[in-house]
């Protein structure tokens, strides 16, 4: 296979990879790209440590020694054809845990979810992709622009500037009432500076 990586993302015991297939017989331009307008798909690939399922593979198999396919994206791709039919924009991941944000806003996680990293639901384990959903975002006409994560915790930005922190927050990483909370926290905030996605 001819595989253009085009990020990469180095957890405590685990990785994350994605990038499109290339087509061996194709004309390429003077920067090396495919000269081609078609969407050849992007592929992610995972390995490591899965002992949590951050690998996002669907099984319970403990530790994965070579890049695998992510072929568990529900209605995104398949095993059969494991292209993405959408655009990614990051990928990102936590000690245990992985994220895939899509350039469409959407947001999934996959691995530990014991500090409700993922999901505010009561899995302690995300062995498959799981879709990020914050209903809030939906009646604001908000997306997530991009996506910064801890060891146990996730920091989305919105294009409308909305801060989304949710996991664990013991380390003072935001000023709150409760040391150590659970859960999402909404913060909305105006910059004199103009941020642009």
């Amino acid at each position: 296979m001819n595989f253009k990586i085009t990020d990469i993302y180095a957890g405590k015991n685990h990785n994350i990879i994605y990038g499109q297939i290339r087509d061996p017989n194709a004309v390429l331009n003077k920067e090396g790209e495919e000269k081609t307008e078609e969407n050849k798909g992007e592929i992610i690939f995972t390995w490591g440590d899965n002992s949590c399922g951050q690998l996002g593979l669907g099984t319970s198999v403990n530790k994965v020694d070579v890049p695998t396919e992510v072929t568990t994206f529900n209605g995104i791709n398949t095993q059969a054809d494991p292209k993405l039919n959408k655009e990614i924009a990051s990928i990102s991941g936590g000690a245990n845990s992985s994220y895939v944000l899509f350039a469409d806003g959407e947001l999934y996680g996959f691995g530990d979810n014991k500090c409700k990293q993922i999901s505010l639901e009561n899995a302690n384990f995300y062995n498959k992709p799981y879709l990020i959903n914050y209903s809030f975002l939906k009646e604001n006409n908000e997306q997530i622009a991009d996506l910064l994560t801890a060891a146990n915790s996730i920091l989305a930005i919105t294009d409308k500037n909305t801060m989304i922190l949710q996991g664990l927050i013991a380390q003072g990483q935001i000023k709150t009432n409760k040391l150590n909370y659970f859960g999402c926290n909404r913060l909305s905030f105006r910059c004199n500076v103009n941020i642009s996605y």
